[in-house]
């Protein structure tokens, strides 16, 4: 069995489900783990022996000092002793190709990324390619990785199509879309009966996932006599404060219900007991800062999977899972208007939601299940070996 290590930062408590996914999921390699923290452990168990680390102070000291140790390196084409420590421990690991889960590791080696000595490739999830846009500096030196890479992924047509006008090299690249799991027949599973349709959003409370217009959109719903509708929203970030305080200007304390951060299989369960989930990110661009845009919606899908219908927006690439009137509807992320129509028709129509929803999954089951997703991926990468006889 072939080896591959995964080079990954950082671990959330409650994020990275999909590159976990990805590790857990490849049936036909033998995963090694390369990171500088991994703590999730107790929800995303990973053998022991198999994960090796780097310092964690040390990268957290990187990240804050990541700009100015950058055009410090650039200037010295010289690279500091965290990345040559890392350089080094793959390097030194036996194994037959490297993948790096996002590209911010890798843009920080530049050039010097060829003294791995072995074939690496990358998996691009969003930020790391929307941060190239805006950031020449950046972009150039992530431009010297996608030369000396094997095969650049990226999660959706919309990443890929940002990458190659930036200047990825087109044979190069390649759309691995990251499957979802699939419940068995959850088509026909009865949710507890209530005249309430509820709603749910799963998303990081910060400003590109734009909860703030969620919200406004969903009080013009009572403005227009509607009484049975609930909101759930499930995460935590730097705007929760923003947000509960437009919940409560707005009189909707009874309306919207916060969950916190969770664990997947809770998020699962919650989904499970929704009528439509929503996702209405928006264009971010924040001074000093990078500029965000939804990479695919991950969420949505695992709604989707579970049968409900979707509401979400035309930008990034969502319009990439949402087909307007099939499987959901597509809204303009700045018009409260359009996002309440939307809400307003899943409520009124429940023949026309339970029918999306279905399509939904039946998307899901066709185009994004987790299994043929991972196989896909997995066969990708025994393409860049030449190891044909593993298709």
């Amino acid at each position: 069995m072939k080896k591959i290590l995964f080079v990954h930062e950082v671990f959330g408590r409650f994020s990275e489900v999909f590159v976990y996914r990805m590790l857990t999921q490849m049936k036909s390699w033998d995963i090694i783990l390369l990171t500088g923290k991994y703590i999730n452990r107790d929800a995303f168990p990973f053998p022991e022996e198999k994960i090796y680390f780097w310092d964690p102070q040390e990268i957290r000291i990187s990240h804050k000092l990541r700009p100015w140790i950058n055009r410090k390196l650039h200037l010295q084409g010289s690279y500091s002793a965290l990345h040559s420590l890392i350089l080094e421990k793959i390097r030194s690991t036996s194994v037959d190709l490297v993948c790096f889960q996002f590209g911010t590791l890798p843009i920080q080696f530049g050039k010097d990324i060829k003294r791995i000595g072995k074939k690496f490739c990358i998996f691009h999830h969003g930020s790391d390619v929307n941060r190239a846009r805006e950031d020449q500096y950046y972009r150039q030196r992530l431009l010297h990785v996608w030369e000396e890479a094997e095969k650049i992924f990226f999660v959706s047509e919309f990443l890929r199509e940002i990458a190659v006008t930036l200047g990825a090299p087109k044979e190069k690249t390649e759309v691995r879309y990251l499957g979802v799991p699939c419940v068995a027949n959850s088509i026909y599973v009865t949710k507890p009966y209530s005249s309430r349709v509820r709603f749910i959003c799963v998303a990081r409370f910060v400003p590109v996932k734009n909860h703030i217009n969620l919200i406004r959109a969903f009080a013009k719903l009572f403005q227009k006599g509607i009484t049975d509708a609930e909101l759930v929203l499930i995460g935590s970030g730097e705007e929760e404060n923003n947000i509960r305080d437009m919940v409560q200007r707005l009189s909707l304390n009874d309306k919207v219900v916060f969950k916190g951060a969770m664990e997947n299989s809770k998020v699962l369960d919650e989904l499970s007991q929704s009528d439509v989930v929503v996702l209405v990110s928006r264009i971010y661009k924040e001074p000093g800062k990078m500029l965000q845009e939804e990479a695919l919606g991950i969420s949505l899908l695992e709604g989707a999977a579970r049968a409900l219908p979707m509401i979400g927006s035309t930008t990034g690439g969502i319009p990439e899972i949402v087909i307007p009137g099939v499987t959901g509807y597509t809204v303009d992320p700045e018009d409260l208007d359009e996002i309440a129509q939307a809400m307003l028709l899943m409520i009124e129509d429940s023949e026309g939601r339970e029918r999306m929803g279905k399509e939904a999954r039946l998307m899901v089951e066709k185009r994004f299940s987790l299994a043929e997703k991972m196989q896909e991926i997995e066969e990708s990468f025994h393409t860049l070996l030449g190891d044909v006889s593993c298709h």
